[in-house]
């Protein structure tokens, strides 16, 4: 590495290796006036070259070290910087488990100080006496976490390493390197450096990817055969009309259920890219719920579902972007439609909550319901309860991430109860209050 030196000596002579050079310089004066008062022409000369010769070999010699200590300090200063930077956590100890390194992003990722740890001894015995060292623990000591993948040979450094963890589910790779190696081997290390790299995130869009390509396969398969054989079956010849008819009915059937599920998987792409924009604008909630709830009744007739809306008296003012508040209700109210019994009814209500601040819009059914153990994953990208799936086997499973999402982005909450075999409420908020919007999708209010 290159380093720049300073061409002025002044610099170097404040340093501390010359303070012997200038206390010899000190004492050297003085003796050199003593002989010259005190000895003979002679002995005054040899004195005075050698005490020269020696100022000369200790200025030098001097200089030579505070050029190196100059230059070992910037390296010090510059892997510091690099180190406390680095997005990567970093962990050093010696040869003993004595913690001499732990960067600013092994504190995030440990959620521990490094004025606890460093100098401190970190062994197994005195590790586990703290629940908070659980991670750093398995890390420092791979063998003892619950997922060990190793990378690289045994004894051959760097030594590359993949861990998983449960609770929180963590996917990390360490890659370990001895400090100071006087041979080959561990036995020759002095220390060890781990450089811990957090791979949670990448291997979830990996897996989020791999979902998204099955499910949209497998959700698209079957529209798109119902509209290839209607397309078949209409070309033939001898086909009565009322049966032609009919089978164009399945195939537009079929393409407003392909389009339903590309319009999805557009959205939810749009969502995890972070450019599903919003156009805020002030309206009537009373007004643009009924608005959907009327052109959901067509559905609910042809299921032979009751869809009923609690308008309130009074118009209840808001501030939302019509058509995505449209994409929640819609999805809700077609979901309490199609996983229902028979003549059952679905309700759906709005109320102004008491801190006068936000509003409640809720979505009630009378259908087959849902496990309590599934209500929680209900919002999960691409989860869908057997219940659900019992009744119908074409759903995407992202409809209720997309309108948690919108909702989210609006201030509000959403949640659902639920009673298996007895039905199910999807309830929402949404703020009344335009300064409770979140400020990054406040700055689209009145833009069209």
């Amino acid at each position: 590495m290159k380093i720049y030196h300073p061409k002025n000596l002044s610099q170097y002579l404040k340093m501390k290796p010359m303070r012997l050079f200038w206390i010899f310089l000190a004492i050297a004066v003085i003796v050199l006036v003593l002989i010259l008062i005190y000895t003979p022409t002679v002995i005054q000369i040899i004195t005075s070259v050698l005490l020269v010769g020696a100022a000369v070999a200790l200025f030098l010699s001097s200089l030579k070290t505070a050029q190196v200590e100059f230059n070992l300090q910037i390296e010090k200063n510059l892997l510091d910087a690099v180190v406390t930077n680095l997005q990567d956590a970093v962990v050093a100890y010696d040869k003993n488990f004595r913690i001499l390194v732990f960067n600013k992003t092994a504190e995030k990722f440990f959620k521990l100080k490094a004025d606890e740890l460093v100098g401190q001894l970190f062994t197994i015995q005195s590790s586990s006496k703290n629940p908070n060292h659980s991670l750093l623990r398995q890390i420092i000591f791979p063998s003892l976490a619950p997922n060990i993948q190793k990378l690289s040979p045994a004894g051959k450094y760097p030594q590359v390493v993949d861990l998983k963890f449960d609770n929180p589910y963590l996917e990390v790779r360490t890659i370990t390197m001895p400090i100071i190696k006087g041979g080959d081997g561990q036995k020759d290390a002095n220390g060890f450096i781990k450089v811990i790299s957090d791979h949670t995130r990448e291997s979830s869009l990996l897996k989020s990817k791999n979902e998204f390509v099955t499910v949209a396969s497998h959700q698209m398969r079957t529209p798109l055969s119902a509209v290839n054989w209607a397309l078949q079956e209409i070309q033939s010849p001898n086909l009565p009309a009322e049966d032609k008819n009919e089978i164009l009915l399945t195939g537009q059937k079929a393409a407003r259920k392909l389009s339903s599920i590309v319009n999805d998987f557009l959205n939810l792409a749009k969502i995890e890219e972070g450019r599903f924009g919003y156009n805020f604008e002030e309206a009537d909630l009373v007004d643009f719920i009924a608005i959907v709830v009327d052109e959901g009744q067509p559905i609910a007739q042809q299921n032979g579902i009751n869809l009923f809306y609690e308008r309130p008296q009074e118009g209840i003012s808001a501030t939302f972007d019509k058509q995505k508040i449209g994409i929640v209700l819609s999805n809700l109210i077609d979901n309490a439609i199609k996983y229902n019994v028979k003549n059952g009814q679905v309700v759906v209500s709005l109320r102004k909550k008491t801190d006068e601040s936000m509003v409640e819009i809720a979505i009630s059914d009378t259908g087959v319901g849902i496990k309590p153990e599934d209500v929680q994953k209900l919002f999960t990208k691409f989860f869908r309860s057997d219940t659900t799936v019992k009744m119908d086997t074409t759903g995407s499973g992202i409809g209720l991430y997309i309108a948690r999402n919108i909702v989210r982005q609006h201030g509000g909450t959403i949640w659902a109860e639920s009673t298996l075999g007895r039905g199910t409420t999807f309830t929402f908020t949404l703020p009344t209050d335009p300064s409770l919007i979140p400020s990054r999708e406040v700055g689209n209010f009145g833009k069209e």
